[in-house]
Order: structure tokens, then C-alpha cells, then sequence
């Protein structure tokens, strides 16, 4: 069993393609040594953010790492130094939000009984929370850059994952009406749309898990 650790910082970083020089100051062995005075034990860094960008060397998307990103390799040099004190970095990624799927994939995203995009945020644009169907294309698109992750990182070096944003989603799109139907859930209920996106949200994370079978957590 792995050691538990005492004291976790999560690092949110959803950084937009309008913020320049991202991590051009960046010193890892500082990084570890601020962790490690504050007694930090483990540290959730990122891989990719809401905003859909990359903070690691993708050999699968590079067009997809952060445009102003100066320091390509900030994930790997971040996993690195705070392996070396000890440290554990378990390694963030979005699911369910993602503003460049939303731009470029808009099939991908869940639909209401209107059969608009839900925003389930209810902010103006821009944004990144029109949130996305995990029944459709996605689904591998998502399976994809774990895998890419994993690949550039190694096995070796992964604590675990923090996968987040999964969430009970009403969605009226045509992939969970059909799923729905074969299941026996009547897509005119509401009540039975809910019911069936909890056994969706099941489905994928078991076969995530099972695709991928490293520690993974839930946001």
C-alpha cells in the first residue's frame, strides 16, 4: 500500500493563450525546496487545464502545448524535482471542460431539451464550461491523451491522477438518447436522464480504469 500523505497541495493552473511567457522563470530545484520548507508532501501539477492546453512535450498533440509555454518541459522537470525530496506529484487533467474541444469539437458537447449547448455555469463568453458528453467522439480523444501522458511521463514517474470536473450531466444529445433507449431509460423523463448519466459516468470511469491502470482520483 502506498504511503499516505499528510499534507497535499492541489495547484490550479488553467492558464489562457492571452498569458505570455508561461514559466520562463521557472527553477525547479526552487520549487521543490519551497515545497519541501512548507513541509509539502505531495503537489497536484498539471498536464492539461480548462482551457484545453498542454504543459508537457505531447508526442501525440504537440500543437496542442500551452502557445506561450517557455518551458516545454514544466510538468516533467516539476515531477522530477519534487521526486528527488520526496514529494509526490499527482498529475492533473481536465475531463468535462475543455475551451479548445468546445471550439474545434462542438459535437462533442452536451446538449439541453432546447437543444442548445449547456453551460453549466451560466457565464457569458468567453469561457471554457460548455461541458462535454462523455459518450461521444470524446470519449477517445480523452483515453488518447492519457495515454499520451502517460507515454512522455513514464509509468514510472506517475503518483496517480487527478482527473477533473465529472459530474451528473442532463444530456439530450443523440448518443445518450440512444444509450439510454437500449438501456430501458426513457429520454423524455428527466428524472430518468439524470438517473442514466450516473451509470454513464460509471461506464467511463471503469473503463478508464481498466485502460489505464494507474492510481486515478475523481474531482
Amino acid at each position: 500500500m502506498n504511503e499516505l500523505r499528510y499534507r497535499q497541495v492541489h495547484l490550479d493552473f488553467h492558464t489562457s493563450e492571452y498569458i505570455p511567457m508561461v514559466a520562463q522563470e521557472f527553477d525547479a530545484e526552487k520549487f521543490a525546496a519551497t515545497l519541501k520548507k512548507a513541509n509539502i508532501d505531495s503537489i497536484t501539477c498539471f498536464a492539461r487545464c480548462h482551457h484545453g492546453w498542454l504543459y508537457y512535450p505531447s508526442k501525440k498533440t504537440p500543437e496542442l502545448i500551452h502557445p506561450n509555454l517557455v518551458n516545454k518541459n514544466l510538468l516533467l522537470e516539476q515531477i522530477e524535482a519534487c521526486h528527488k525530496n520526496n514529494i509526490n506529484v499527482p498529475i492533473y487533467t481536465t475531463v468535462q471542460w475543455d475551451g479548445h474541444v468546445a471550439e474545434t469539437h462542438p459535437e462533442w458537447l452536451c446538449i439541453d431539451e432546447k437543444g442548445e449547448f449547456i453551460n453549466s455555469q451560466n457565464v457569458p463568453k468567453p469561457h471554457f464550461y460548455y461541458t462535454i458528453c462523455l459518450n461521444s467522439g470524446y470519449r477517445q480523444y480523452f483515453k488518447d491523451n492519457l495515454q499520451d501522458i502517460i507515454d512522455v511521463v513514464g509509468a514510472e514517474n506517475i503518483d496517480g491522477f487527478f482527473m477533473d470536473i465529472l459530474f451528473k450531466v442532463d444530456c439530450n444529445c443523440e448518443h445518450c438518447i440512444s444509450k439510454m433507449k437500449d438501456l430501458g431509460f426513457d429520454p423524455n423523463v428527466k428524472q430518468e436522464r439524470i438517473q442514466y448519466s450516473t451509470v454513464m459516468l460509471d461506464e467511463f470511469n471503469l473503463i478508464v480504469r481498466i485502460s489505464h491502470p494507474l492510481q486515478v482520483g475523481d474531482g
